[in-house]
């Protein structure tokens, strides 16, 4: 289930019970569904695998499952995150307006099989703040650099399972690009997360791309993600070049830190200006390899480059 690969019908549970006289848990009524294909033949996303996990661990662990997962966020800082439904206010995004004239949805779950569980699903229904998933980034690769209990389920979670399209896996939830060297995850209504552990960085989106209508999403995200690639290649041309006037200003030292953190920036990112940069940094090595740490830069610039 965590891999989505297990052969469920996609459409969710108000789907599940065209008879709305049953009575059968809803459990039973998922799982009693044909299978589409043969369990682990292939990956295609699907959202009541995961509302079956929710539904187990509350199950197993006897509590309700937003207070399972209050703990967990309590534990890592996560104090504005909550399943819904929340208070209209400031704080609280609306989106979509569902009929002409009618209300936005305000403090209620967008996913529509998330509301027919109450608001509290394994695969949706979560209300957080950028803070927060900023929060959770930092929680993740610390943990995992600790061997902490989140942190040997992300270890776990950055090994591919099953593959999506060449150079995509699904590892446990999360999607993983670039070798596994970068795990991320979307939101239907324009949220994303995506992790570097190795590296420690991340970054951490939240747009209201369903406001105007769901549909809007297909649109706003290719454009988005391409806004965002450009600016993190412009920030990490900005380090190489910080590097190079470092180089004339303070020694040798100075520019080996700078051009240290454009490599961090520039993890995973292919762009024209990051291998400009790598070629303009590389012939300043060229002429420092006697030089302490230099030969193990230039490997991770031949690497990127």
């Amino acid at each position: 289930m965590p891999t989505h690969s297990t052969a469920t019908p996609s459409n969710g549970p108000r789907h599940a019970a065209p008879d709305r006289g049953r009575t059968e848990p809803l459990t039973e009524l998922i799982c009693g569904e044909d299978l589409i294909a043969e369990p682990g033949a292939g990956h295609r996303y699907i959202n009541r695998g995961f509302i079956l996990l929710g539904l187990a661990l509350a199950h197993t662990r006897g509590r309700r499952l937003d207070e399972l997962a209050a703990d967990l966020w309590r534990s890592l800082g996560m104090t504005a995150t909550a399943y819904g439904p929340l208070t209209r206010s400031a704080r609280v995004a609306p989106t979509e307006q569902r009929l002409p004239g009618g209300p936005r949805l305000w403090g209620l779950p967008h996913d529509d099989n998330a509301a027919l569980l109450g608001g509290v699903a394994g695969h949706a229904g979560v209300f957080t703040t950028p803070a927060d998933l900023a929060a959770f980034a930092t929680a993740l690769p610390s943990s995992h650099a600790n061997g902490g209990d989140v942190g040997r389920w992300l270890a776990d979670s950055l090994q591919p399972l099953a593959g999506i399209e060449p150079g995509l896996d699904r590892g446990l939830a999360w999607i993983l690009a670039d070798e596994g060297r970068v795990a991320y995850h979307h939101g239907f209504t324009g949220t994303s997360l995506y992790l570097a552990p190795h590296t420690g960085r991340y970054l951490a989106i939240c747009t209201n791309a369903v406001y105007h209508h769901q549909d809007n999403r297909t649109r706003l995200a290719p454009d988005h993600m391409e806004q965002v690639g450009d600016l993190l290649a412009e920030r990490a041309a900005r380090e190489a070049d910080l590097g190079t006037v470092r180089l004339r200003q303070d020694g040798v030292d100075g520019a080996l830190s700078s051009w240290n953190d454009f490599f961090d920036c520039a993890d995973g990112i292919r762009s024209i200006k990051v291998q400009d940069a790598i070629h303009d940094m590389r012939a300043h090595l060229y002429r420092l390899l006697d030089v302490p740490g230099v030969e193990e830069l230039d490997e991770r610039a031949s690497s990127l480059g």
